[in-house]
């Protein structure tokens, strides 16, 4: 148990202490001491049951709170057997349990007779009690009553110290004015606003949430019991309570609103001439938050607590959003919302108001992380990718520090390992978060540069012919690979293993074999997408479309596909005579040795093409150097030829893609299973670029063996300053050097090393 928990649970073995020290105390004194009985005390009997009496309540209502906090703990839980027991009675039909209940009566009275010598009035005759015991009867649940009443208040008082909340609201008091309903309105208004607020809960987090390590055994800040549901408004007690003629319900209703006001959130609203009114109050028990706030009308008077207490909440997570007003968290939590319910099909303009509504926030805050993260998600579907990538960029001061943080700890537990000292080691932690950060960055910043694909994305998405605007689309990768008009020698066939395009209106021409299975829309409109790809890049080859098996699927975005089944597709569009294999799907673990053995094993019939699997699959896994099979192993490069996806490894590397070829696949408009398109980007698409070039230059070259082909794209690639070991795909050079009667001897691929 942690201390936190000890110290919560002290109040109550203080008062079971205090019940079993009772009950001693009477046992020994009333029972083995003689004591005598004169004057108007009570007789010894009388003060044995009464300290008997109070000894048992304070042990009972001790008892009572362990109970219910097993029995609250199991209710909460989904899957709890006492919730689903408990459900299942509630849901009874009175009438059963009322006729259940008869019966269990009349069966035990039935057996209770029979075992006696007496009739129903013989029974109730000899146990009829007297008048004077039915008077000390009900002064004894009397007293029982009322001391649980205390007792249990006093608990409730001193349990709920150790929280950092209110356990009620009371009503909002309104100076100058007699009118307590409109006290009690406010009130519940915001207790309203406040559920509200908290059913946003999940959405704010995981959008301005933190990544936090935490003592499993303490309870988090933003899963305070008095915060996961609404509050309730405390209205005070009014009890009518007579004991022996005497009202004593004024003391007992005093002691109980006393102690429950002290535990409940009390707002004091100033009203003023002009209009306007002062609102302030104390926002935990402790009196470190408080709200004041001059604000107009009632509407606002609630917002401004209830804004101020999600403001706490806030800054409990992040201290940096101390920056932030009531009204600026007012204006973060409509921003996160409205953009969050935007639907893929929203347009860029859709947008233009939340970036601005960020970018305001930001300049208040410039230094909350999970801000400048939304506010860079934001501005890209916005249209403003410069701005996007300044937020981004603005995030790697907190990768800074998660280094050091590693690598202090690293350094400390080295030091501890040295020292022979056992101590809990948090590096290998603090290593994973570092590189969860890190990839998280290069990832957003590639989506980022993706989504400047976005103008087509809308042209698309509006109806525009797909032919038209992937020309468009794909000028700048047309560029890159120096792809041109070419004077076909002979016919390319591109084989696409997936899928079978469904869209309406498809504008270039296909065919396609093996068995469809109606429903995989997914893969259907991906293959679609590498469709338009290739034949925009690629207008004289001629396209082939293989699908996939019913172990492949989609889900989304996300393509899972069955290694085994690629191999039964590209073996069938080998059969139907396909010149080049695009197989645009990501392997991984063993799957990429399956992949390699079947580039291998088709390598003198088609050229097959897929993305490059990594140095570490590459060593680890595969164990060979693919620059040596003819087949093309593509990379991603950006359409300005720099690798923007350097994505960080365990062993603190950068990813290689060592024997690689490379092409762009990034700005890539994408047809989704749901029948839109979005932006996206990855070698996959950089493999269908590059296969349409090499469709393009068999085609003008009239060289279809992958061999071949292979040996003079490799020795023509591109060389760019971004990286030592980039080549992108050059179809100008590449034809060139195949129409060379004698071409040069290639420069041969970096071979792969494994070691260090």
């Amino acid at each position: 148990m942690s201390d936190a928990k000890a110290a919560g649970n002290f109040p109550g073995f203080i008062f079971l202490a205090l019940a079993l020290a009772a009950l001693a105390i009477a046992i020994y004194f009333f029972r083995f001491r003689p004591v005598a009985d004169s004057g108007p005390w009570p007789s010894l009997g009388k003060l044995q049951q009464i300290a008997m009496i109070a000894g048992l309540a304070l042990f009972a209502v001790v008892v009572a709170i362990a109970l219910w906090k097993v029995l609250a703990a199991a209710w909460q839980s989904e899957e709890s057997s006492l919730r689903d027991l408990f459900s299942s009675v509630k849901n009874l039909d009175s009438g059963v349990v009322v006729l259940a209940a008869g019966l269990a009566i009349s069966i035990i009275a039935f057996f209770w007779l029979r075992s006696q010598d007496q009739s129903i009035s013989d029974f109730w005759q000899d146990h009829m009690p007297s008048l004077d015991e039915v008077r000390g009867y009900a002064i004894a649940i009397a007293g029982v009553l009322v001391t649980c009443i205390v007792v249990g208040s006093i608990i409730g008082f001193f349990w709920a110290g150790s929280s950092s909340e209110f356990s009620s609201i009371a009503p909002f008091a309104i100076s100058g004015s007699d009118d307590k309903q409109r006290g009690m309105a406010l009130a519940a208004a915001y207790q309203a606003q406040v559920a509200e607020l908290f059913q946003h809960a999940s959405v704010l987090d995981d959008i301005l949430g933190q990544d936090s390590v935490a003592d499993p055994d303490t309870q988090a800040p933003d899963q305070d019991t008095s915060e996961s549901k609404s509050l309730n408004v405390y209205q005070k007690l009014d009890l009518d309570l007579k004991f022996q003629g005497v009202d004593v319900g004024g003391i007992l209703n005093g002691i109980v609103n006393w102690l429950a006001m002290r535990r409940a959130l009390q707002i004091t609203i100033a009203e003023q001439s002009d209009g306007d009114a002062l609102v302030s109050g104390a926002l935990t028990p402790d009196g470190r938050s408080h709200i004041y706030a001059k604000v107009k009308g009632s509407e606002e008077i609630v917002a401004a607590v209830a804004y101020s207490k999600l403001r706490d909440r806030l800054i409990a997570q992040q201290p940096d959003f101390v920056a932030l007003n009531w009204s600026d968290v007012r204006l973060l939590h409509r921003t996160i919302l409205d953009a969050t319910r935007l639907r893929s099909q929203a347009k860029r303009a859709d947008y233009t108001a939340h970036d601005a509504n960020i970018a305001t926030l930001i300049d208040k805050a410039p230094d909350v992380e999970s801000l400048l993260t939304f506010g860079a998600e934001v501005a890209m579907k916005a249209g403003n990718v410069d701005r996007a990538l300044a937020y981004l960029d603005r995030t790697r001061v907190f990768l800074d520090q998660a280094r050091e943080e590693r690598d202090r700890s690293r350094s400390a537990a080295a030091q501890h390992t040295q020292d022979g000292d056992a101590d809990e080691d948090d590096s290998g932690q603090l290593a994973r978060k570092f590189l969860n950060k890190y990839n998280s960055l290069v990832v957003q910043r590639e989506r980022v540069i993706s989504s400047n694909a976005l103008s087509s994305v809308e042209l698309l998405n509006a109806g525009t012919s797909a032919e038209t605007v992937f020309a468009d689309a794909f000028a700048k990768h047309r560029d890159l690979m120096k792809v041109g008009t070419i004077a076909a020698k002979q016919e390319i066939t591109i084989a696409i293993v997936g899928g079978i395009p469904q869209r309406e209106n498809i504008g270039y021409k296909f065919k396609s074999i093996g068995d469809w299975f109606p429903g995989k829309y997914g893969l259907d409109n991906y293959a679609d997408t590498l469709g338009l790809i290739v034949t925009t890049l690629a207008p004289t080859a001629k396209l082939m479309f293989v699908p996939l098996g019913p172990k492949s699927h989609s889900r989304g975005l996300a393509l899972t596909v069955n290694e085994a089944e690629i191999t039964q597709a590209v073996d069938a569009a080998v059969k139907a005579k396909a010149d080049i294999v695009l197989v645009a799907y990501l392997a991984f673990g063993n799957a990429w040795k399956m992949r390699v053995a079947t580039a291998k094993k088709f390598a003198s019939q088609a050229l097959i093409v897929s993305p490059a699997p990594s140095r570490l699959n590459q060593c680890k896994i595969i164990k060979e150097d693919v620059s040596a099979i003819p087949a093309g192993f593509v990379a991603n490069v950006d359409v300005d030829g720099r690798f923007k996806a350097g994505l960080l490894s365990s062993d603190d590397s950068i990813a290689s893609y060592p024997g690689a070829i490379w092409a762009p696949g990034m700005r890539i408009p994408r047809l989704t299973s749901d029948g839109t398109w979005q932006t996206t980007y990855g070698s996959p698409f950089a493999a269908a670029t590059a296969a349409a070039a090499i469709a393009n230059i068999a085609s003008g070259s009239g060289i279809k063996e992958p061999a071949r082909l292979m040996e003079a794209i490799r020795g023509t690639l591109q060389r760019p300053d971004t990286g030592p070991d980039i080549g992108i795909v050059d179809q100008a050079a590449a034809l060139k050097a195949l129409s060379d009667p004698a071409p040069a001897a290639s420069a041969s691929a970096k071979p792969l090393q494994c070691s260090g």
